[in-house]
């Protein structure tokens, strides 16, 4: 059977080691006197931009070394309620919409674009630091690599946790983890799918 190996290369820390550093680094350097946004009324907008990095697990079975990926994200989000919920899960529904673009660091590399949806609830939290939940899914045009076969379509499906750190009432620091998978959904074989660990860093304004 045919295996597929990456040379090996040194990773400056992994993907929840950088995440924690992140987070720290912007922690420290939010104004001690940063104002959050008070009640984010329903119909705000979100608009945004973000970085991610995902590392693969590896497949001992299938000998299929580990993908790493480099995400670029726009984000599009509007907020379909007003606060609702008590204590500590009292939030806003939100609907994103991201356009993503994709770097796969495989054997061989590809490149892939699209766009996914995702529905999130954001917790008031301290008015300052807004704790978050999403999960959605999309689709992606291009080639993965040797896990997805010869497929030119795939299909995105991603979920995960985060802050929104707000450094004013409009502007927030986004930091975030996700649990990612790309696959072809059986639409041409092999259907082995990428899946990956990803932090992503990002920055929004809110409209209100």
């Amino acid at each position: 059977m045919t295996t597929y190996r990456m040379p090996a290369r040194g990773r400056p820390c992994s993907s929840a080691r950088c995440l924690g550093l992140l987070f720290v680094l912007f922690a420290a350097a939010a104004p001690a006197s940063a104002e959050g946004p008070g009640a984010l009324p329903a119909g705000a907008v979100e608009l945004g931009i973000a970085g991610g990095y995902s590392v693969s697990f590896f497949d001992h079975q299938r000998g299929l070394d580990t993908v790493y990926g480099t995400n670029g994200l726009l984000r599009l989000g509007w907020l379909m309620t007003d606060e609702h919920g008590s204590n500590a899960f009292r939030g806003n529904l939100e609907l994103v919409l991201e356009p993503t673009y994709i770097h796969l660091d495989s054997q061989p590399s590809g490149d892939v674009f699209g766009a996914a949806f995702l529905p999130r609830w954001l917790l008031v939290g301290n008015d300052t630091i807004r704790p978050y939940v999403q999960a959605g899914g999309g689709i992606l045009g291009g080639r993965v690599g040797p896990r997805t076969g010869d497929c030119d379509l795939n299909f995105l499906l991603e979920g995960g946790l985060g802050i929104a750190l707000f450094v004013s009432t409009h502007a927030a620091i986004d930091i975030g983890y996700r649990y990612q998978h790309i696959s072809n959904g059986r639409l041409c074989s092999p259907n082995y799918g990428v899946n990956s660990n990803m932090g992503v860093v990002g920055f929004s304004y809110f409209f209100h």
